[in-house]
């Protein structure tokens, strides 16, 4: 009781008289000591010369004397401030961050072809040995098993001497929690702990990994006292363009090592990956469709089968139509396939980190109803193949039964005039009329909607779709300048089609010069006048460049083989048209198989674009030659393929009275899709005035976005805009206020936004990255199942820093106390001993 009594006349907040040692005095002197020793001899001089002069004895004089000393003695300490100061030292700790990579590959689930590897998973994250499947659990969920496991055996182990701090990283790390240092027998619940908290709430959806960076922001944490090492939890694969070497240096610098665990298989999953190529945007019933589909694989060691099969799907969505049954089971459609192909894939070349094993499948057949449908191609999954979303994907292809309206311009009646016409009266989807320049006044025009004249004004010339010359000359009477502007803008601007079929008097030389040049996809040769100085003997085979492979120009069978075959048994040609070669970007179909440009062979069928339209060039009039051993129907089939591939997508069955055109057909995810409006009717100006806004819907029919429209000036027939499509796929664009025409679609465009999958593109982990990491700074690897014993042997970086206690005693109680009690005294003293 008198101990606290004393504490509480001293005014002891932190130190405990008794408890706590070791405890000593300390004075704070104002002057140095001599000064000191001079001051109290004066005063004691002082005091006894004025008592020496007071009357009465000496003991009534000496007792008040040295109750003055005393109080001047007080004063004296009180003035040296006085300090009672308790020794301790206070221990730093050293921590230990924890990294755990959340990116996205982290919510990879893995097969473990590796047997050992699996049991050794098994073991670490605390799993059953027996009727475990490593394949239901992600990356994530086995590192928060492994650190969770026995009420957080592994963080206890490290806790034992150090810090726990808890971070998550992708492309920058973030402090999720710590946790102070733990006694040995602590007997907290796991499920207490801010750390096993933030363990249980992470989420794998960064979109990229930077293992370098997040070692360099630990090192940088200067503040947070001594680091002892660095754990990290992840697949190894930096996405970002961050140095390993820059990390090892300055973990190296600052003499804190890195132990890596490495989460996930080594070799890549076996996976098998389909994307639909762009095909023909506008294919008429009955006609081939043939669809080509890259296929890729990925972990096949061996040779394997793989199934490819295409679906029709109803326009509205049905979805993939497999459903999946546990981790990877087996995939089932619920309709029949149209047709399917059978390819081989992998090998040795497919398990590298760096290569995957592709092939382009051709799956074909002939639709059967018009209308804008949708086609779903799909790869059978393969055993061990746990990915399966990118085993499908899909394609909208506008199907068509209308007719298109071509106008066909000859200068004279040559062998390909009669048979091209006589083609196009057979075809029942082509309405044509045909306009033969040489024909005097009162000569019948062909066709099945004749023609006595090229149209004036853009109104009679927009009903066309596609506008064929052969062998005119542009500068004739019956083509003015402002025609050959119109068909510019036709072409150009309004998406129309155009080609030219050369002959030996004016095509394609007289074209030079005029704005009509533009729109031949070759560079006109000047010195050509489209005659040789020998009689052409001689018959020439064309040959079909890759391009021309693919073509459906150039498709007369199903079987690309036996397509490949009548080709090549077709007979040859004798007269071409030399040019300089095609235009930038153009597409050469055709070839001479020994003329020459300065670019590369002579081209013979070349398709190219021209602002919104498209546009063809043949060099040579000779394909009525095919007419031989054949008939009419190989002639017929090609010119109808060409009359259609110079179709604007979509065109043919829209509402033209309104044209929707994207800026590009793919965008990146996030990249900002502009789209372009032109209006050519009063009445869907007016409609579109009132509401400028396009709807956009996703592959389910289902509106994702609104798009508001600006006019491009105040008289202006475009309007512009632009989205952000919310994920990826394809989307169809429409306008919200315009109603189509009787009998037709509406007027729509089609875009399709990809998924830039960083975090996919390598699987696998990447042992080596972390190996490199862990060796050469002092750490090393460990195995999931070995964690406890290899992070025991963190050293402890913790720091002893003296932290003494002190208590101030000049201004306590006891001093009050005292110097009232001694003043008090004296006075009374000298009261009672008439000394006042």
């Amino acid at each position: 009781m008198s101990v606290r009594l004393l504490e509480w006349l001293l005014d002891l907040k932190r130190i405990r008289l008794g408890r706590d040692a070791p405890i000593y005095l300390q004075w704070h002197l104002p002057a140095d000591r001599w000064v000191l020793f001079t001051f109290g001899l004066l005063a004691a001089l002082l005091i006894l010369w004025t008592y020496a002069h007071e009357h009465g004895s000496v003991w009534r004089r000496l007792v008040p004397a040295l109750l003055r000393a005393a109080l001047v003695a007080l004063v004296g300490a009180m003035l040296c401030a006085p300090v009672l100061v308790l020794q301790r030292n206070r221990v730093e700790p050293s921590h230990v961050a924890v990294l755990v990579d959340t990116s996205a590959s982290m919510a990879r689930k893995d097969t473990y072809l590796d047997t050992a590897r699996g049991a050794q998973i098994v073991r670490g994250a605390g799993l059953p040995a027996e009727g475990t499947t490593l394949s239901e659990w992600s990356r994530l969920d086995l590192v928060r098993r492994a650190l969770l496991r026995d009420a957080g055996a592994v963080l206890r182990t490290i806790g034992a001497q150090h810090q726990v701090q808890l971070f998550a990283f992708a492309d920058r790390a973030h402090l999720e929690a710590e946790a102070p240092v733990m006694e040995p027998a602590s007997s907290a619940k796991p499920q207490d702990s801010a750390v096993v908290r933030a363990l249980e709430a992470l989420v794998a959806d960064g979109s990229a990994t930077d293992v370098p960076g997040a070692v360099r922001a630990m090192l940088q944490r200067t503040d947070e006292g001594p680091l002892s090492a660095i754990v990290i939890f992840s697949d190894g694969q930096t996405t970002e363009p961050s140095s390993l070497e820059d990390a090892i240096e300055a973990a190296r610098a600052a003499q804190v090592p890195v132990y890596t665990v490495a989460i996930g298989a080594p070799e890549p999953p076996r996976d098998l990956a389909v994307v639909a190529l762009p095909t023909e945007e506008n294919v008429f019933v009955r006609d081939l469709l043939a669809m080509r589909v890259r296929v890729t694989c990925a972990g096949l060691a061996e040779p394997t089968p793989v199934r490819v099969r295409l679906f029709e799907e109803d326009s509205g969505g049905q979805g993939s139509g497999f459903r999946v049954q546990g981790s990877g089971g087996p995939m089932t459609s619920s309709t029949a396939a149209l047709t399917a192909e059978t390819v081989e894939l992998g090998g040795a070349e497919s398990t590298n980190s760096a290569a995957q094993a592709s092939t382009v499948v051709e799956l074909r057949t002939r639709p059967t109803r018009a209308g804008h449908l949708r086609y779903r191609v799909e790869a059978e999954p393969i055993p061990g193949e746990l990915e399966l979303r990118n085993n499908v994907d899909r394609i909208e292809i506008n199907i068509l039964d209308d007719q298109v309206r071509l106008l066909y311009v000859e200068g004279y009646p040559r062998y390909d005039y009669r048979y091209l016409k006589n083609a196009l009266l057979r075809e029942p989807t082509i309405r044509f009329g045909a306009l033969l320049l040489s024909a005097d006044a009162r000569f019948a025009q062909e066709g099945t909607e004749p023609v006595r004249r090229f149209p004036e004004t853009p109104q009679e010339l927009d009903p066309y779709d596609v506008v064929l010359f052969g062998d005119v000359d542009p500068g004739g009477d019956w083509l003015s300048p402002a025609q050959m502007n119109m068909l510019v803008d036709f072409v150009g601007q309004r998406g129309g089609g155009f080609g030219v079929i050369a002959g030996e008097r004016w095509a394609p030389q007289r074209f030079r010069g005029t704005p009509l040049e533009k729109l031949i996809p070759v560079r006109i040769d000047p010195d050509f006048t489209g005659s040789y100085e020998t009689n052409l003997t001689k018959p020439y085979r064309p040959q079909l460049t890759d391009e021309g492979r693919r073509s459906r120009i150039f498709r007369f069978d199903p079987d690309p083989a036996v397509s490949a075959r009548i080709f090549d048994n077709l007979p040859g040609w004798y007269w071409v048209a030399r040019t300089l070669g095609p235009r930038p970007a153009a597409e050469v179909l055709l070839e001479h198989p020994e003329m020459q440009t300065l670019t590369g062979p002579m081209p013979l069928v070349v398709l190219g674009r021209y602002g919104a339209g498209r546009t063809f060039f043949q060099a040579s009039d000779d394909t009525w030659r095919w007419r031989r051993h054949t008939g009419e129907w190989l002639v017929d089939a090609y010119w109808i393929q060409v009359i259609r591939a110079l179709l604007q997508p979509r065109q043919v069955g829209q509402d033209r009275r309104l044209i929707i055109t994207p800026e590009q057909s793919m965008y990146a995810y996030g990249q900002r899709c502009v789209v372009r409006v032109e209006v050519r009717d009063e009445e869907t100006l007016t409609a579109l005035e009132q509401n400028p806004r396009l709807v956009v819907y996703d592959s389910d029919n289902a509106p994702v976005e609104k798009v508001a429209l600006d006019r491009l000036g105040p008289a202006s027939r475009l309007f512009e805009g632009s989205f952000v499509a919310p994920h990826a796929g394809q989307f169809l664009i429409q306008a919200e206020a315009v109603l189509p025409a009787a009998g037709q679609r509406p007027a729509s465009a089609l875009v399709r936004v990809e998924n830039a999958d960083i975090e996919g593109r390598r699987p696998q982990s990447d042992e080596i990255a972390l190996q490199r990491l862990a060796e050469q700074t002092g750490g090393a690897i460990v195995p999931l199942d070995r964690l406890g014993e290899a992070l025991a042997a963190i050293p402890d970086r913790s720091v002893r820093i003296p932290d003494d206690v002190s208590e101030p005693l000049w201004d306590t109680k006891l001093v009050f106390a005292l110097f009232i009690l001694i003043i008090g005294t004296e006075w009374v003293l000298r009261k009672v001993f008439g000394m006042l």
